[in-house]
This record gives C-alpha cells, sequence and structure tokens, in this order.
C-alpha cells in the first residue's frame, strides 16, 4: 500500500480526463490512464503520486486506487527516469514491427512522465 490517509480530495487521470473527488462524492469505477495522482490533505498539503494505469472505485466515501505501477514523486530517481527515457528513445529509433513501437511509444511516454514528475518534486522541495 502506498498511501492511506483521509483526505479534502483526489483528482485522478481517468482515460475519460481528468476526475476530482470530493467527500461524499456518488459511488463510481474509473478506469485510470497515464498520468499523475493529486491529492490534497486536510491542512492543504499536497502529494503527488505516478501512476501507469489502473482502476478507481468511490464507495461510502472512501476511494481505493488499484495500480499497475505507482509511486510517490519524490521517490522516483531523476537521473533512472532520464535514463529509460533515453534508452526507450535508442530502441523507437530502430523498431521495425507496429507492435513493437506502439509498446515503446507508450514506455517512452511513461518514462517522459517519470522524468517530468521527478523534476516537480525536486522544484517543490527547492521551494521548502
Amino acid at each position: 500500500m502506498l498511501f492511506d490517509a483521509e483526505v479534502e480530495s483526489i483528482v485522478v487521470p481517468a482515460v475519460t480526463g481528468e476526475m476530482g473527488v470530493l467527500t461524499s462524492h456518488h459511488p463510481v469505477i474509473a478506469q485510470l490512464a497515464l498520468g499523475a495522482i493529486k491529492i490534497t490533505l486536510a491542512d492543504q498539503t499536497e502529494i503527488i503520486i505516478f501512476i501507469s494505469s489502473g482502476y478507481l472505485e468511490v464507495n461510502n466515501n472512501k476511494a481505493t486506487i488499484l495500480a499497475d505501477q505507482a509511486e510517490n514523486i519524490e521517490e522516483i530517481a531523476a537521473e533512472q527516469a532520464k535514463a529509460a527515457r533515453l534508452k526507450a528513445e535508442e530502441l523507437l529509433k530502430t523498431a521495425k514491427d507496429t507492435d513493437e513501437i506502439e509498446k515503446l511509444y507508450q514506455e517512452l511516454k511513461m518514462h517522459l512522465l517519470r522524468e517530468q514528475l521527478a523534476g516537480i518534486a525536486k522544484f517543490k522541495k527547492e521551494q521548502k
């Protein structure tokens, strides 16, 4: 489990677009896309979590997220994310098969987002 606490709100990257969830939200199940989950605590502290994909269930004032991959952006190693992005870019240049190209393109998008989120985490840390 990555995160378990009472929160003010969450914003998730649903496949249909960003979706916000507040207290007393009606029950819902949503498919999640590659993106960032923004969690706002009662004291207005924000936590951002990278997610590759998954599902959100909201029921009885509780939100549950099942994710294929998830990590707090403060824990993303920027250099590793950059290296993974560069490797995916190189592999994409030589890919020939359509399925391989699609897979590598999805990996590239994921590594690029992780690299960007690591930069956001670094910026936020410097502002404290």
